[in-house]
């Protein structure tokens, strides 16, 4: 129930998540390196973990092959996000069967509270604990139907979750105090518990003033409470009845949406709310491009970035010549490292360059622009090189000695 109503990935899928990107870092290290023999000697015998790997991802419609480890990055991608959608499924057709929390049933058809708007930890125990119904009370499946009566009241009902927080007269004071009714109907508990905001659960409903989104660019009156006042049909109000909160939503973001907007709400006096609104479009960088000039048998390196991205790109693939750079080829020495944060650094290592390394390279975002490179590998090798720079010098002091031989005879 704490993995449902939090709405993060069990324990089960983080340490998934953590044990891939381990397999995933080795395999990027050099040859050599234990690490990576001991991954790629699992792999290659099929064995351990690799085995359990391969039966998740045909679990979820995934085929994840030994042979191309290149879309590994991609493919666990959709297997985190597939996975954890099986994961909610299966946890939401158990709490529907259950017996037990017979009422968490109704108060999660709605969206899951933000237990981070809670006052305190003791709050947000207690709200966990009245929407799954797991305050100790005298109901109990298993239980006699007499153990299972109120033993407050006098209205010889089952003392669960609802009469114990809705209903019993014992505590109409103290319900009345904390909710401002002395009781509720089974359809206000139910509203009340699928708050997504808890600090305003005795909020009074009638109290909710109307709320205006205006834009300061043009000074343009977007919205008056759920009615769009532009013809520009991207913005959009959003509005839960059970809550305060009024939303704001443009689709298709723009460059040209960026500014100041102002929320202002209609009560006396009016109240009003400045904020921010920047959008910005990943861009893709390579250093020292569009052509990089590289000496013969040293180790090109192309260095991507992608900056300006709300997050970080799930993968970034180099091609050279058009087609996919193959880290696992005969040539050898070919390598890349990416490093993920606000500004993701993709690094494309390759030793000891040959003539034929020599072309275009891209880089190529999953969330961004592509951008290409040209690589241009000195025509001679360096011991070529020394070797035509000695000739040519000897070849001008021959020059020199004949013309002043010449000049001499004519003296």
């Amino acid at each position: 129930m704490l993995t449902y109503e939090i709405g993060k990935a069990s324990m089960f899928l983080q340490a998934l998540r953590i044990h891939v990107k381990y397999v995933l870092r080795a395999l990027n290290l050099p040859q050599g390196r234990l690490p990576r023999m001991m991954v790629e000697e699992v792999i290659r015998q099929r064995s351990s973990w690799f085995i359990e790997w391969q039966q998740l991802a045909t679990q979820v419609g995934i085929e994840l092959s030994a042979e191309n480890r290149r879309v590994w990055r991609s493919q666990w991608e959709q297997m985190f996000e597939r996975l954890q959608i099986r994961e909610r499924e299966d946890l939401r057709a158990r709490i529907e069967a259950s017996q037990f929390h017979c009422h968490y049933r109704e108060v999660t058809l709605t969206p899951l509270p933000d237990y981070n708007g809670c006052l305190d930890l003791t709050q947000a125990r207690w709200v966990f604990k009245a929407r799954g119904g797991l305050i100790y009370l005298n109901f109990q499946p298993w239980r006699s139907q007499l153990a299972q009566r109120c033993s407050l009241c006098n209205l010889n009902e089952v003392e669960d979750i609802f009469h114990f927080l809705a209903k019993c007269p014992i505590l109409s004071a103290i319900r009345k105090k904390w909710s401002g009714v002395g009781q509720m109907s089974r359809e206000e508990f139910t509203r009340r518990l699928a708050q997504p905001n808890f600090v305003q659960i005795a909020g009074d409903d009638n109290m909710i003033a109307t709320v205006s989104w205006i834009r300061h660019r043009d000074l343009h009156l977007l919205t008056v409470g759920s009615y769009t006042y532009t013809s520009d049909q991207r913005f959009f109000t959003t509005h839960s009845p059970q809550t305060e909160e009024w939303t704001l939503q443009i689709r298709f973001p723009q460059i040209r949406d960026s500014g100041v907007y102002e929320c202002q709400v209609g009560t006396s006096p009016p109240m009003g709310l400045t904020m921010t609104l920047t959008v910005v479009e990943p861009v893709t960088k390579i250093i020292g491009g569009p052509d990089l000039h590289i000496n013969y048998g040293s180790t090109i390196n192309l260095t991507c970035m992608v900056v300006h991205s709300p997050v970080p790109p799930p993968s970034i693939v180099w091609s050279h010549n058009d087609k996919e750079v193959n880290y696992d080829s005969p040539r050898g020495g070919v390598s890349v490292i990416t490093e993920k944060g606000d500004v993701t650094t993709s690094y494309l290592l390759i030793q000891k360059a040959k003539y034929s390394d020599a072309g275009s390279y891209k880089c190529i975002p999953s969330n961004a622009n592509p951008l290409t490179a040209h690589v241009h590998v000195m025509n001679e090798k360096p011991e070529a090189m020394q070797r035509g720079s000695q000739l040519r010098i000897e070849c001008y002091t021959l020059q020199i000695f004949i013309l002043s031989l010449v000049i001499t005879t004519f003296n």
